[in-house]
């Protein structure tokens, strides 16, 4: 029997069960809500003092390599723009590629781009007839090697437009700011 005075009650004679555990659950949120603030303070603290590290390391070693006479302005190490003339990606079948309107990412001539994106998908596949292992004895389909390359005959003028602009050996393609 539970008696009003019964030492062994956790509670104790006058106070009820419930009133305790919401006390002891107040406490138990009071003390993990400190151990967040702590946790989160300890973080940003750690955080400047990593960054305050960062830059007295940067700043040591920029002036490392000063004195050994590196430079470390970007405009130094980027290369000079290559005239139009030894451009490859300006040539007339890629300058489409590159040519947006100012600000944007849309096409300024969006047909000229969709042609040179589907070129190559225009072109005969030659997959099926050049895939023949020689070691296996496999023989080529001449016939149809033949009716392949003929397909792409038709576009040899427009290729042969391009070919002058092989010679070009350097590329840079136009970067907008």
């Amino acid at each position: 029997m539970n008696s009003p005075l019964n030492p062994t009650s956790p509670t104790g004679p006058d106070k009820p069960l419930t009133a305790t555990r919401r006390f002891s659950l107040r406490n138990v949120l009071r003390v993990l809500l400190c151990l967040v603030v702590s946790v989160a303070t300890l973080v940003a603290l750690l955080y400047v003092v990593e960054n305050w590290r960062g830059k007295h390391a940067w700043a040591a070693y920029e002036k490392e390599l000063t004195a050994k006479g590196v430079s470390l302005d970007f405009a130094s190490v980027v290369p000079p723009p290559v005239p139009d003339d030894q451009n490859f990606a300006a040539t007339p079948f890629l300058a489409p590629l590159f040519d947006f309107e100012p600000g944007t990412q849309t096409w300024r001539d969006r047909t000229a781009t969709t042609n040179r994106m589907q070129f190559a998908s225009k072109l005969p596949d030659f997959a099926s007839v050049q895939n023949r292992d020689w070691r296996l004895s496999e023989k080529t389909d001449w016939p149809a090697f033949a009716a392949a390359f003929g397909e792409a005959a038709r576009y040899l003028d427009q290729v042969n437009t391009y070919v002058p602009y092989t010679r070009r050996v350097a590329g840079s393609f136009p970067a907008q700011s």
